[in-house]
């Protein structure tokens, strides 16, 4: 079970995963086709640190689809971007909210 929940508009995806959240952060993604790409892995750091992010994902995911159409940079952290960050939760939240969306009781901002 790895619920997870999103708001994307034409230039920003926002991503929650709940299941993260819930289990503060211990629960890890089975990937059984990762035998398929671990030798491609050996020879590449960035997919590497893709895998890797893949398997054991952040609580909050933030991306600019104008710059970064394949959701590599997380910018969830960047100050930059806290305006529309914070726009995004409000908006997930209250959508959680008018939907009664049992994964409300775990969004804690």
């Amino acid at each position: 079970f790895y619920p997870q929940r999103s708001i994307v508009d034409k230039r920003f995806c926002y991503i929650w995963n709940s299941y993260v959240q819930r289990s503060d952060g211990d629960k890890v993604v089975p990937m059984p086709w990762n035998s398929i790409v671990q030798s491609s892995i050996d020879q590449d750091a960035g997919l590497a640190r893709r895998m890797a992010f893949l398997k054991k994902r952040p609580v909050e995911e933030f991306y600019d689809l104008s710059k970064d159409p394949g959701c590599w940079n997380n910018l969830i952290d960047d100050k930059g971007y806290q305006e529309q960050i914070n726009r995004f939760r409000a908006t997930l939240k209250r959508e959680m909210t008018e939907s009664n969306d049992p994964e409300r009781s775990y969004f804690r901002q």
